[in-house]
């Protein structure tokens, strides 16, 4: 998915986190991000580590937003294991 700048001074992402032991590792290709760009974030899932055919995990973004520094998106699928 991506993050975009929509403000006025630059983005910074200090954080992204998964509960450790869920198989699923989480990347951004910047870390700051100038006004009016995009950064994209990668999420890699390794199903074997998750028990049960569903995914739902939450990742959390930190930034230095001032009206959203700390936001979750829920990582929800369907864990095919044929």
């Amino acid at each position: 998915f991506t993050v975009t700048n929509k403000g006025k001074s630059p983005l910074a992402i200090r954080r992204l986190w998964v509960p450790e032991g869920e198989g699923i590792t989480v990347n951004a290709n910047k870390t700051e991000i100038k006004r009016g760009k995009r950064a994209t974030v990668t999420v890699s899932v390794d199903t074997s580590c998750i028990e049960g055919e569903l995914l739902n995990v939450p990742l959390t973004l930190l930034c230095n937003d001032p009206d959203a520094s700390h936001l979750t998106i829920r990582l929800v699928g369907i864990i095919d294991k044929k």
